[in-house]
């Protein structure tokens, strides 16, 4: 009989699935609470964020620091408040500037500060003890830190914009005759819509392929060089790309530049086209005047208008290049030349950033080779006049004041003008020395500031060669603040002429600038005879000159008329020209010598008698002690001086014209007035910088 064996009894234990279950709880509970950890950090760097920009943004906006952390803590509740409360201490707000050039040694670039007027950013701490999910596990403490900082308010503003707004007679419109355009060409682009277009020096930096940096001098070797080296039709090709990506720009405007940049492909100046002319963008000379700031990508997004680009680009491309004024000159008296030495320029920045307008130097050459309105005597001796005159005006300048701060609008700005002051010069040049050619007058090296030394300005009676020089204010610098608003979308910015000087006449500058030149020279004359040349000359020689050519000589009482400016007259003169009644005074009577009213007809009768004693030389030896009596001392520098005046009258008059010309039409802008415009503003946009 078989017997089975007893089945096995099956054994276990239950610790190993209970151990790699709580294994596996643990580590879901382990990871869960990690993720509960970065889940809280990213919402208390979220909560720091928020807070730090809300900050920020009252820091733009004008406010105080208590204002911007009362901000920062009202969002940081708002954004906490499904987490729980949020302690005082668990979190810190502190104004101060960020500057990432000017910390160093700190990553965040950030330096607490109190001083209006360098805070620009807010930094927020954030130190909160983060409740464990898990049970017997302590929390953990939460350290988050966020700083927002404001980027600097920007403006953008030109000035002096007329001189860009004259007819084709005008300075611009020769300008623009000299690189093979005509005026009508602007024109077209201003009807085109183009003025009320609108582009960014960055988006312009884009489209040129090259960084923003490189308008702080911030780039590779290459990039600075490619800057440096920019033509105008690089710029203008620029301009059009941007305009054809920007979205509401019409089809006309962009057609219209795209004309403009065909028709300078077809101009030639110097033997070369217009568009490899080399234009500066930023520093000295340049198109924009950028301030220099921590911060210049703010200011390199202010919106520029495309036309005042445009015009800007043209009068830079020129450079210094001599401008011929056909409507000034005069046949045998006047040569007229204008040089723009300084092209103006649009500002882009924040407060203290400058526009300037041109500098312009006018080159005038006023002379004649004969003064028919003397009579025959000086005429035939040869009487002469050169006046070799430049007149410099400098450059007005505006300054951004203030932007984006109370009382001020968002979109409102005050700008500081001050005015251009203005000379005339005349005298010998270091350029017109012999050896530099006869257009050596029109210089670029010629300048008022320079050495004016004395020129041979008269000669009279073929014999007295007059030598004078003079420098002379023509107007002062004046100051004046004015507040402009940026025009709307689509609108094209508005044009204030600031005038600081209101006491300038503007209708009778021209005539008061050749009364002031009349009068510079006879105070010349009169301070320094000796070097002047008023005493050219022997006695011998003057007296026979005067007695002319004739065996007897001329009447005495014709030369004495010819001599008839006293010392008192001649005062009177210098009276007139002071007080700007030059070209009345000057051809009024005046009370004659006396050898006029008695001793020269005596003298004449005298003499006759004695004709038929000693004949025609016996008459002329007796002439001439009366002659040499006129002549000696101060009634002979007075004499000659009246010679002198009479000889300037008629060239003094004509210089009048002329001036009034260049200031009133010309050169298309009045001395003392700027035309000024804000073209955008841009408060500070906030961002976040760690």
């Amino acid at each position: 009989m078989r017997h089975e064996a007893p089945a096995c009894r099956q054994r276990g234990s239950i610790v190993v699935p209970v151990v790699a279950a709580l294994l596996v709880g643990l580590s879901l509970l382990g990871a869960s609470q990690i993720g509960y950890l970065y889940y809280m950090k990213r919402e208390l760097q979220n909560m720091a964020d928020f807070a730090a920009l809300a900050g920020a943004q009252v820091l733009a906006d004008g406010g105080s620091c208590p204002a911007a952390q009362t901000a920062a803590w009202a969002s940081a509740r708002m954004n906490f408040q499904q987490h729980g409360a949020l302690a005082d201490e668990e979190m810190t707000v502190v104004c101060g500037e960020w500057a990432p050039d000017d910390v160093p040694g700190d990553g965040r670039h950030f330096a607490v500060s109190l001083d209006p007027a360098r805070m620009n950013a807010v930094w927020v701490t954030v130190e909160k003890n983060v409740t464990s999910i898990a049970p017997f596990v302590p929390g953990q403490i939460v350290l988050s830190e966020a700083g927002a900082a404001t980027s600097q308010p920007a403006a953008a503003f030109s000035v002096g914009s007329r001189l860009l707004r004259v007819g084709g007679q005008g300075l611009v419109g020769q300008l623009l005759a000299a690189i093979g355009l005509t005026p009508s060409q602007l024109d077209v682009l201003s009807a085109s819509g183009l003025v009320n277009t609108k582009l960014t020096p960055s988006g312009l930096l884009q489209a040129l392929g090259l960084p923003a940096s490189v308008a702080a001098g911030v780039g590779t070797p290459q990039e600075l060089l490619a800057l440096q080296q920019l033509t105008l039709g690089q710029v203008l090709d620029a301009s059009a790309q941007v305009l054809s990506k920007t979205d509401g720009v019409a089809q006309a405007s962009l057609s219209a530049l795209n004309g403009l940049i065909s028709q300078l492909n077809l101009a030639v100046i110097d033997g070369r086209s217009p568009l490899t002319l080399p234009v500066r963008l930023f520093g000295d000379g340049g198109v924009f005047a950028l301030v220099a700031t921590g911060d210049p990508a703010s200011a390199l997004r202010a919106e520029v208008n495309v036309l005042d680009l445009v015009s800007t680009s043209l009068l830079a491309a020129n450079g210094s290049r001599l401008l011929s004024i056909p409507s000034l000159d005069v046949a045998g008296l006047v040569q007229a030349r204008v040089r723009v030495i300084d092209p103006p320029q649009i500002a882009i920045g924040g407060p203290g950033v400058s526009a300037v307008t041109p500098q312009i130097r006018v080159y005038a050459r006023v002379g004649t080779t004969g003064v028919p309105l003397l009579g025959g005597l000086l005429d035939t001796l040869g009487t002469r006049i050169d006046l070799p005159v430049i007149i410099e005006v400098g450059r007005s300048e505006a300054t951004l004041a203030r932007v984006c701060e109370a009382p001020l609008a968002r979109d409102q700005a005050e700008i500081r003008v001050q005015s251009s002051a203005a000379s005339i010069c005349l005298g010998g040049f270091p350029r017109m020395a012999a050896g530099f050619g006869p257009d050596s007058f029109f210089s670029d090296q010629n300048t008022c500031d320079g050495t004016v030394a004395r020129h041979p300005v008269a000669s009279v009676l073929g014999l007295l060669t007059v030598r004078s020089h003079l420098n002379l204010p023509v107007l002062q610098s004046g100051e004046d603040t004015v507040t402009l608003t940026a025009p709307a979308p689509g609108q094209p910015p508005t044009v204030v002429t600031v005038t600081p000087n209101d006491n300038l006449d503007l209708n009778r500058l021209g005539q008061t600038l050749a009364e002031q030149v009349g009068g510079g020279l006879l105070g010349d004359l009169l301070g320094d005879p000796a070097n002047t040349g008023l005493q050219g000359g022997t006695l011998e020689e003057r007296v026979n000159r005067l007695l002319g050519p004739t065996p007897a000589g001329r009447s005495l009482t014709e030369i004495a008329a010819e001599m008839r400016y006293s010392n008192e007259a001649l005062a009177a003169r210098a009276k007139q020209w002071a007080s700007g009644n030059v070209l009345n005074g000057l051809l009024g009577d005046v009370s004659a010598l006396l050898e006029v009213l008695l001793v020269a007809p005596l003298g004449d009768v005298t003499c006759g008698l004695l004709g038929g004693l000693g004949g025609a030389k016996g008459v002329r030896n007796c002439k001439t002690p009366y002659v040499q009596n006129m002549v000696q001392g101060n009634n002979g520098v007075t004499a000659v001086l009246g010679l002198v005046v009479k000889v300037l009258e008629p060239v003094l008059g004509a210089l009048g014209g002329l001036l009034q010309k260049l200031v009133n039409d010309t050169l298309g802008i009045g001395l003392g007035q700027s035309d000024v415009s804000l073209l955008s503003v841009r408060c500070g946009d906030v961002r976040l910088v760690y």
